[in-house]
């Protein structure tokens, strides 16, 4: 449930330490130290990998058996996955250091909705086209973030929102979402994710694009750059008269 005041600025200190090594050697061309997030991290860029780092944290190794556990037991979980990290990427809203849904969360969101999609979420041959436009409605205009809890290890998805221990978040304020910590009963994993405001709306836009369409054209859509106003062009030269006096 976080650090003491003292242990995190020891680890922070630990933590400067490593980055300057690192660089030193030359093994990471990019690396910062996130010393305010929940749990003081390194993010760095080692070749073509995005790698956070930290020290003191011992659930990290079977947070990543847990994920490996429901891409096992929902065959939806890994495409979808891989469409709303890309369109999250792409608005800048995938990482939890600024505010945004990362990996854990956005997990969690995902286990969640095909736990409570029922059969069809636990399908080995699903429809990931209805399931995808369903999670994008669930979290973008049905979800009841005020009375309700995202719970991805629990068979409902969800728990009341006053079954768990929640502290304040960023800016001292409640968190608009709350998570359920899939590898610790009543903690909340939401307190960074101070920009999920920005989140919701985009799931509400592409979900809304994508009843539309009729497909995942709006993911591309969403992807491309806005196109340059470059203002009112000047109408091509036309050709001059033949004909001199």
């Amino acid at each position: 449930g976080g650090f003491s005041r003292n242990d995190r600025e020891e680890l922070v200190r630990m933590l400067r330490k490593i980055e300057k090594a690192l660089r030193r050697e030359k093994i990471v061309w990019k690396a910062n130290v996130i010393s305010t997030a929940k749990v003081p991290i390194i993010k760095m860029n080692a070749g073509r990998y995005a790698v956070d780092l930290t020290v003191g944290a011992s659930n990290g190794l079977s947070a990543v058996q847990w994920i490996k556990d429901q891409v096992r037991d929902f065959a939806a979980m890994r495409p979808i996955i891989l469409v709303l990290k890309k369109l999250l990427k792409v608005h800048h809203l995938d990482d939890a250091s600024t505010g945004g849904c990362g990996g854990y969360l956005l997990v969690s969101l995902v286990v969640s909705h095909l736990r409570q999609s029922g059969e069809p979420g636990r399908s080995s041959n699903p429809n990931l086209g209805a399931l995808l436009l369903g999670f994008l409605r669930r979290f973008g205009y049905d979800f009841d973030y005020t009375r309700m809890a995202v719970a991805a290890g629990r068979a409902s998805g969800v728990l009341r929102a006053k079954e768990l221990t929640v502290g304040p978040g960023a800016f001292g304020r409640r968190p608009m979402i709350l998570a359920e910590d899939p590898q610790e009963t009543g903690r909340n994993i939401t307190g960074a994710a101070y920009r999920f405001k920005e989140v919701r709306a985009l799931f509400r836009a592409a979900a809304e694009a994508m009843s539309a369409e009729g497909e995942l054209t709006f993911l591309r859509e969403m992807a491309s750059p806005a196109p340059l106003n470059r203002g009112p062009q000047a109408p091509p030269p036309q050709p001059s008269g033949g004909g001199g006096g």
